[in-house]
């Protein structure tokens, strides 16, 4: 009976060790299932990543593309405009051409009749009208060549067009390649989900079975929990050095925010004071006005004289008092410009750090998430403790005996434990307040925004001054073209006046030749053309400053 009885006794042990067994098992296969996890999270970070910046990347060029696109469209359709209107003028100008053509056929008939009597002056001024007309003609085809350049650059403007659009469709294929690879990405992320969700499973595992182990197993698994406690107690007093640090910049962004607010009612309130100084300059104006002409028409007594004399003088120091004081208003007016610019400055400064801030206080909510998942694993891994504790307290029957030592350890464990869920508890709090004030700033940031919108008003303002100067450089430029075509204008016309005085002679004397193509009506057409596009030019360029000008 003793030998069953102590057979009886082992057969437990022996379930123990192959117990034990089994758990060692499946913390290897739990490791090699951490390790496949961390490699798969490693690389599927450091792809994101990439394909993060290469999406970047594509929309920049993307944008430049369609900005480059833009302006080529705008330069087309001007050309397209200037082309439509040098063929419009051109018909305007050979129709006004003809008509010339016929005066001068007129002209040249009369012109021919007296060439009888001044042959030999003629002929001087054939070779001189010849020379001209050589000039005029290389001037033609100067300008006939300018016009096929203009042509051949508007090819190859939509050539360049025609390039940029299938670059744009090439990088929008580009991108949805790499939206397909995003889908995969996202289908790597579904499946390390799955990965989770079967170490978790396998963990519930390992507790479940880690219940039955030996001591000192869980001894060691629970002194791993106190190394994560003096972790999370480090994040802990980092936090509320953060806070703190959070709490100061609020109160001096605060601070500002009062100085700012101050300033402008002195500013209103320095208005108010200009605008008294403007009223009584008025009156006193027009009582000036009056006296000086009321002086010669009153004949009143000395009396009456010497209160008027009175008066201007008391309103004269009263006008006196009004500009010292204005220009002691202008002087503060001065000073707080200078002082809003600075504490302009200094916002921009603190919007930049709070910034800075929110991008921290992401990380910290990172971090919060991190603690909660720390905590869970200690709250599952003192459930287990205590699930030790409570399977090795033996019954009355038993003569197993629990050792001081672990009692003790326990113990300390617990406390520990009780510790972290108050400094837990803390942290929550803190980081709750936090965020209350980093919406807060989120709310005030957007009641900041009008002074942004001012700022980029004041920018596109000083654009819009740049642009008006440019418009008047070029119109003055225009202006001077102009002037020396109108003088090249008049040389010509007192050179057809010479032509018309020689023409007047006896027709039974002179010879008539007509000449089917006479090139100075050419010239002319080609300097009529030029003095109409530069008209149309001025025009246009003035009515755009005119715009401008209604605008500010």
């Amino acid at each position: 009976m003793a030998d069953e009885r102590s057979a009886f006794r082992f057969d437990p042990r022996d379930r123990h060790i192959n117990q034990s067994m089994d758990g060692s098992d499946l913390m290897s296969e739990l490791s090699i299932v951490r390790a496949q996890k961390s490699s798969s999270e490693f690389a599927l970070s450091s792809a994101q990543i990439k394909h993060e910046s290469k999406i970047k990347t594509l929309k920049t060029e993307k944008e430049i593309i369609e900005s480059e696109k833009n302006n080529l469209v705008n330069e087309h359709n001007s050309l397209k405009r200037k082309y439509e209107l040098l063929e419009f003028e051109r018909n305007c100008d050979q129709s006004k051409m003809r008509n010339f053509q016929r005066n001068l056929d007129d002209r040249i008939n009369y012109i021919l009749q007296s060439s009888s009597s001044l042959g030999s002056s003629l002929t001087l001024e054939t070779e001189r009208l010849r020379d001209e007309v050589l000039n005029y003609e290389k001037q033609l085809t100067d300008l006939q060549s300018a016009h096929f350049q203009l042509q051949a650059r508007v090819k190859e403007l939509e050539a360049l067009l025609e390039l940029r659009s299938l670059r744009l469709k090439e990088l929008e294929m580009y991108v949805e390649e790499k939206s397909t690879e995003l889908k995969e990405l996202t289908e790597l992320k579904s499946t390390v989900f799955k990965l989770n969700s079967e170490k978790a499973i396998l963990e519930e595992r390992i507790l479940l079975e880690s219940n039955r182990t030996k001591m000192p197993e869980g001894y060691d698994r629970f002194m791993k929990g106190a190394s994560y406690v003096a972790k999370l107690e480090m994040e802990h007093d980092r936090l509320k050095a953060t806070f703190k640090n959070l709490s100061q910049e609020r109160a001096k962004w605060l601070i500002t925010d009062e100085e700012n607010s101050e300033l402008r009612n002195q500013v209103e309130i320095l208005k108010k004071w200009r605008e008294r100084a403007l009223i009584a300059e008025n009156t006193l104006l027009e009582k000036e006005t009056l006296m000086n002409s009321l002086m010669p028409k009153i004949t009143s007594p000395l009396s009456d004289n010497h209160s008027s004399i009175s008066t201007l003088r008391r309103l004269e120091r009263e006008n006196e008092i009004l500009l010292s004081e204005q220009g002691e208003i202008n002087a503060k007016n001065k000073e707080l410009l200078t002082i809003l610019k600075a504490t302009q400055d200094n916002e921009t400064h603190l919007r930049d750090h709070l910034q800075a801030i929110l991008i921290k206080l992401q990380d910290l909510k990172k971090i919060r998430r991190r603690g909660s998942q720390i905590t869970e694993l200690l709250t599952k891994e003192n459930n287990l403790c205590q699930n030790l504790l409570d399977s090795y307290i033996l019954h009355e029957n038993d003569t197993f005996i629990i050792p001081s030592e672990y009692r003790k350890s326990m113990y300390n464990l617990k406390e520990l434990f009780n510790d972290f869920n108050e400094n837990d508890k803390e942290y929550t709090t803190n980081f709750n307040n936090l965020f209350k004030l980093t919406e807060k700033i989120g709310n005030t940031n957007k009641a900041d925004d009008s002074y942004s919108d001012v700022s980029s008003n004041c920018s596109a303002y000083e654009s819009d001054r740049a642009l008006v100067k440019k418009l008047r450089q070029e119109i003055s430029e225009l202006e001077v073209n102009n002037e020396e075509l109108r003088a090249k204008n008049i040389e010509l016309t007192n050179k057809l006046e010479i032509y018309n005085m020689q023409g007047m002679c006896d027709t039974e004397n002179t010879k008539i030749l007509t000449y089917k193509y006479h090139p100075g009506e050419i010239i002319k057409q080609n300097l009529s053309s030029e003095i109409s596009e530069l008209r149309l030019l001025t025009e246009r360029q003035r009515q755009r400053i005119q715009t401008l000008i209604g605008i500010f």
